[in-house]
């Protein structure tokens, strides 16, 4: 298996930019509201990222500032790998953004078919594959396809247009481009949610 480049059109899914340098992905989950991993933006000034939609494909669009990330208690107060992910909001004019994917809660780990597109570090646009997940661990999903290097963190587990996980968690998403992983959406999804402001 091989990934292929990301469908043409797909604005939902983008790099985050950090003082003008990749560093992540992250997708639209609400107008001006992007998900990515917990672990990309905590140790980052918040004021230097930059969301850029559909980057490297012709579905670009113009990049939005990031204004707040929303992590859970556990996660800034240990570092739990089942918490991580982070909602961020975006400067003004992301809100006219068309469309956005859909979150999921309660999703099993263990799934035949999710989809994953995220930008790898080291290519200027983005990859998709789709594969199986696995149970690891109580909270965590195990996800193999190649080709998933540094830069894709934050990278959308999706089956259709729903969110199921944010590749993150165990070594921070995987310590080799086969093997991903992300924590499942539970109750901390849900608080988290609240907390952004979302429905």
């Amino acid at each position: 298996m091989q990934p292929r480049t990301a469908p043409v059109g797909d604005s939902l899914i983008g790099a985050l930019f950090y003082h003008g340098r990749h560093f992540s992905t992250a997708s639209v989950v609400h107008p001006g509201v992007v998900l990515t991993a917990a672990h990309s933006v905590t140790a980052k000034t918040i004021s230097g990222i930059t969301f850029a939609p559909g980057w490297g494909t012709p579905a670009a669009g113009p990049e939005f500032a990031c204004l707040r990330a929303h992590t859970t208690a556990a996660w800034q107060a240990s570092r739990d790998i089942d918490d991580d992910f982070a909602l961020v909001k975006l400067a003004g004019g992301a809100e006219a953004m068309t469309g956005s994917l859909r979150i999921k809660i309660g999703v099993g780990q263990e799934q035949p078919s999710v989809t994953v597109t995220g930008y790898p570090d080291g290519l200027a646009h983005p990859i998709t594959g789709t594969s199986s997940t696995s149970a690891f661990g109580a909270n965590q999903m195990r996800w193999a396809f190649p080709g998933y290097t540094d830069g894709t963190s934050g990278s959308p587990f999706m089956i259709g247009s729903t969110v199921i996980g944010a590749l993150g968690g165990y070594q921070q998403g995987g310590d080799s481009p086969n093997v991903s992983y992300a924590a499942c959406f539970r109750e901390n999804m849900a608080a988290l949610m609240r907390e952004a402001g979302l429905p």
